[in-house]
Protein backbone atom coordinates (compact mmCIF):
# COMPACT_ATOMS: atom_id res chain seq x y z
CA UNK A 1 0.00 0.00 0.00
CA UNK A 2 2.75 2.45 0.98
CA UNK A 3 4.76 1.45 -2.09
CA UNK A 4 1.72 2.07 -4.31
CA UNK A 5 1.22 5.51 -2.77
CA UNK A 6 4.88 6.31 -3.30
CA UNK A 7 4.70 5.22 -6.95
CA UNK A 8 1.60 7.35 -7.44
CA UNK A 9 3.37 10.41 -6.02
CA UNK A 10 6.37 9.80 -8.31
CA UNK A 11 4.09 9.37 -11.32
CA UNK A 12 2.26 12.62 -10.57
CA UNK A 13 5.55 14.47 -10.14
CA UNK A 14 6.95 13.04 -13.38
CA UNK A 15 3.91 13.22 -15.65
CA UNK A 16 0.95 14.84 -13.96
CA UNK A 17 2.45 18.18 -12.95
CA UNK A 18 4.09 18.91 -16.32
CA UNK A 19 0.83 17.99 -18.09
CA UNK A 20 -1.12 20.33 -15.79
CA UNK A 21 1.40 23.10 -16.47
CA UNK A 22 1.02 22.64 -20.24
CA UNK A 23 -2.79 22.62 -19.95
CA UNK A 24 -2.68 25.80 -17.85
CA UNK A 25 -0.41 27.50 -20.39
CA UNK A 26 -2.73 26.49 -23.23
CA UNK A 27 -5.64 28.10 -21.36
CA UNK A 28 -3.67 31.35 -20.92
CA UNK A 29 -2.85 31.35 -24.63
CA UNK A 30 -6.55 30.90 -25.52
CA UNK A 31 -7.38 33.84 -23.22
CA UNK A 32 -4.69 35.96 -24.95
CA UNK A 33 -6.16 35.21 -28.39
CA UNK A 34 -9.64 35.97 -27.05
CA UNK A 35 -8.44 39.32 -25.67
CA UNK A 36 -6.83 40.17 -29.05
CA UNK A 37 -10.16 39.50 -30.74
CA UNK A 38 -11.86 41.73 -28.15
CA UNK A 39 -9.33 44.49 -28.93
CA UNK A 40 -10.13 44.10 -32.64
CA UNK A 41 -13.85 44.49 -31.87
CA UNK A 42 -13.17 47.49 -29.59
CA UNK A 43 -11.08 49.19 -32.28
CA UNK A 44 -13.95 48.82 -34.75
CA UNK A 45 -16.40 50.34 -32.31
CA UNK A 46 -13.97 53.13 -31.40
CA UNK A 47 -13.38 53.93 -35.07
CA UNK A 48 -17.15 54.09 -35.73
CA UNK A 49 -17.51 56.66 -32.93
CA UNK A 50 -14.39 58.76 -33.50
CA UNK A 51 -13.14 58.13 -37.05
CA UNK A 52 -9.72 57.19 -35.63
CA UNK A 53 -7.96 54.16 -34.19
CA UNK A 54 -7.63 54.12 -30.40
CA UNK A 55 -4.72 53.53 -28.07
CA UNK A 56 -4.94 50.87 -25.39
CA UNK A 57 -5.56 53.61 -22.82
CA UNK A 58 -8.42 55.09 -24.84
CA UNK A 59 -10.06 51.70 -25.37
CA UNK A 60 -9.69 50.98 -21.65
CA UNK A 61 -11.41 54.27 -20.80
CA UNK A 62 -8.32 55.69 -19.05
CA UNK A 63 -7.72 58.58 -21.50
CA UNK A 64 -10.37 61.02 -22.69
CA UNK A 65 -11.87 60.62 -26.14
CA UNK A 66 -12.78 63.80 -28.03
CA UNK A 67 -16.23 63.72 -29.60
CA UNK A 68 -17.09 60.16 -28.62
CA UNK A 69 -19.75 58.71 -26.36
CA UNK A 70 -18.16 55.37 -25.56
CA UNK A 71 -19.26 55.38 -21.94
CA UNK A 72 -16.42 53.51 -20.27
CA UNK A 73 -14.03 50.73 -21.13
CA UNK A 74 -14.40 48.68 -24.30
CA UNK A 75 -11.91 46.14 -22.94
CA UNK A 76 -12.09 43.61 -20.10
CA UNK A 77 -11.89 45.28 -16.70
CA UNK A 78 -11.76 42.35 -14.26
CA UNK A 79 -8.21 41.31 -13.39
CA UNK A 80 -6.73 44.00 -15.64
CA UNK A 81 -3.84 46.32 -14.86
CA UNK A 82 -2.92 49.27 -17.06
CA UNK A 83 0.71 50.45 -17.00
CA UNK A 84 1.41 53.28 -19.42
CA UNK A 85 0.49 51.99 -22.89
CA UNK A 86 0.50 48.31 -21.81
CA UNK A 87 -2.45 46.36 -20.45
CA UNK A 88 -1.74 43.29 -18.28
CA UNK A 89 -4.43 40.58 -18.27
CA UNK A 90 -4.39 36.82 -17.53
CA UNK A 91 -0.59 36.48 -17.64
CA UNK A 92 -0.17 38.38 -20.90
CA UNK A 93 0.81 41.91 -21.86
CA UNK A 94 -1.14 43.77 -24.56
CA UNK A 95 -0.17 46.87 -26.53
CA UNK A 96 -1.69 48.67 -29.51
CA UNK A 97 0.58 50.36 -32.04
CA UNK A 98 -1.58 52.90 -33.90
CA UNK A 99 -0.56 53.82 -37.45
CA UNK A 100 -2.24 56.02 -40.06
CA UNK A 101 -3.61 53.06 -42.01
CA UNK A 102 -4.55 50.85 -39.07
CA UNK A 103 -3.07 49.36 -35.94
CA UNK A 104 -1.27 46.32 -34.64
CA UNK A 105 -2.45 44.90 -31.33
CA UNK A 106 0.13 42.69 -29.60
CA UNK A 107 -0.08 39.94 -26.97
CA UNK A 108 3.06 38.53 -25.37
CA UNK A 109 3.70 36.60 -22.16
CA UNK A 110 4.57 38.34 -18.94
CA UNK A 111 6.72 35.48 -17.61
CA UNK A 112 9.51 33.56 -19.35
CA UNK A 113 8.60 30.07 -20.50
CA UNK A 114 5.36 30.93 -22.29
CA UNK A 115 5.69 30.82 -26.04
CA UNK A 116 2.74 32.59 -27.68
CA UNK A 117 3.51 36.00 -29.16
CA UNK A 118 0.71 37.17 -31.43
CA UNK A 119 -0.74 40.27 -33.05
CA UNK A 120 -3.92 41.26 -34.83
CA UNK A 121 -4.86 44.14 -37.08
CA UNK A 122 -8.13 45.70 -38.24
CA UNK A 123 -9.11 42.62 -40.27
CA UNK A 124 -8.32 38.95 -40.19
CA UNK A 125 -7.23 36.50 -37.55
CA UNK A 126 -4.48 36.79 -34.95
CA UNK A 127 -1.01 36.15 -36.38
CA UNK A 128 1.58 34.15 -34.48
CA UNK A 129 5.11 35.49 -34.71
CA UNK A 130 8.50 33.88 -34.21
CA UNK A 131 9.52 36.76 -31.95
CA UNK A 132 10.53 36.09 -28.37
CA UNK A 133 9.32 38.56 -25.80
CA UNK A 134 8.35 38.46 -22.16
CA UNK A 135 7.82 41.02 -19.45
CA UNK A 136 5.52 43.99 -19.90
CA UNK A 137 8.37 46.52 -19.95
CA UNK A 138 9.49 45.63 -23.47
CA UNK A 139 7.55 43.73 -26.04
CA UNK A 140 7.75 43.15 -29.76
CA UNK A 141 8.88 45.97 -32.05
CA UNK A 142 5.97 48.03 -33.43
CA UNK A 143 6.68 47.37 -37.11
CA UNK A 144 6.77 43.56 -36.73
CA UNK A 145 3.00 42.90 -36.62
CA UNK A 146 1.86 40.66 -39.44
CA UNK A 147 5.16 38.84 -40.06
CA UNK A 148 4.04 35.38 -38.97
CA UNK A 149 1.48 32.67 -39.66
CA UNK A 150 -2.27 32.94 -38.99
CA UNK A 151 -3.39 31.42 -35.72
CA UNK A 152 -5.50 28.32 -36.20
CA UNK A 153 -9.20 28.88 -35.35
Amino acid sequence: MLLSLGLLVLWIAAWGLPAMRVAGQAQLEREAISTLRRIQWAEGRYREETGAWGTIRQLAGADPVDGATLGGSLLPTVGVELHGQVLFHEGYCFRIDVQEDGYGAWAWPHAPGATLVACIGPTGDPVLTPLEAHGCEGGPPPSACGKGAPHPP
